[in-house]
């Protein structure tokens, strides 16, 4: 929640290839205002598994997404990398949400489980790898490289979570 904007993952819906759906408060009645979907839908991959949003800015965590695509909106035809996971940041201009950037790690791995948990604030994004591979995903040195993207791209921290639950960075 942000405002009066909510977030929901529907990672199940449409055999596993996924959904989020964003509603709005007006008063005291709430509407949807957008079903976002991810540019590379697939079966299985889970899109919606995590949400999380900040003002105008979603990211949606995908932990089952294939491609073996690596970075910031690398090529997604690739899907030789099962279950490596990925995150998704749309962006609200007006009413309209826009698929901004599809952010994957720089070594991408089967398994990966990138986004398995995603949290935003401001023009950061934190995401997650579930499997044991320490920092699957962005380095930070890429971090602070793309810390003055413009339009509402985003920085990128990533780790894994340990045993507990805990971030092992």
């Amino acid at each position: 929640v942000s405002g009066d904007t909510v977030v929901v993952g529907a990672y199940a819906q449409n055999s596993s290839e996924g959904a989020a759906y964003v509603f709005v408060r007006s008063g005291t009645n709430w509407t949807q205002q957008a079903l976002l979907k991810a540019s590379n839908a697939g079966s299985g991959d889970k899109f919606g598994y995590s949400v999380a949003v900040s003002g105008d800015t979603v990211v949606v965590g995908a932990l089952s997404e294939s491609s073996n695509a690596t970075g910031i909106n690398g090529d997604q035809s690739d899907n030789s990398a099962t279950d490596a996971g990925a995150a998704y940041v749309f962006v609200r201009s007006g009413t309209v949400w826009s698929q901004e950037a599809f952010l994957k790690g720089s070594n991408t791995w089967v398994g990966d489980g990138f986004g398995i948990s995603v949290s935003i604030s401001g023009n950061t994004v934190v995401a997650v790898s579930s499997y044991e591979r320490p920092l699957p995903a962005v380095t930070l040195g890429e971090v602070m490289a793309t810390s003055d993207l413009p339009g509402g791209v985003v920085n990128i921290l990533t780790g894994r979570l340990d045993a507990t639950g805990g971030a092992m960075f």
